[in-house]
């Protein structure tokens, strides 16, 4: 059955020039709209994977902030910090939501963030040497840190 399948989206792949009936069909005419057939099912293809693109956050090391000593920066969803000259990274936050974009205060001290932990975006700060974090804004649209 998955052959037949394969065989089936190679037929609706294939240029229109390398198209045969598949053993069974009876007459040419079973391929009609074909073409048709073809972008619709490129469409579905396209739209299924773009929006797999859009809606999945990747994992990965963002937006970092760099003071003299340390680095934060955004993975998972979370804080973390680490020494710019390198080692192991150490994670400052693990709340229920995404932790964003970090920046460092002027002296080094604290790191202020983008906490959305309700579905409503807050500013908020953590110690770098670690600590709980502490909420700045209260407002009921979205403040973010840039």
């Amino acid at each position: 059955m998955h052959h037949h399948s394969c065989s089936r989206l190679s037929y609706f792949c294939a240029p229109a020039s390398d198209r045969r009936p598949d053993a069974g069909a009876t007459n040419s005419s079973e391929f009609k709209g074909v073409p048709v057939m073809r972008v619709v099912l490129i469409s579905i293809c396209l739209l299924a994977t773009t929006g797999l693109a859009q809606t999945s956050t990747p994992l990965l090391l963002r937006r970092p902030t760099v003071s003299k000593t340390q680095i934060v920066f955004n993975y998972g969803g979370d804080l973390w910090i680490a020494a710019r000259d390198g080692g192991d990274a150490r994670r400052l936050t693990a709340g229920m939501g995404n932790e964003t974009d970090p920046l460092f205060s002027p002296d080094g001290t604290m790191i202020a963030f983008t906490g959305d932990y309700d579905g409503n975006k807050d500013v908020y700060v953590v110690p770098s040497a670690g600590g709980a974090p502490k909420r700045l804004t209260y407002h009921p649209g979205a403040d973010e840190v840039v």
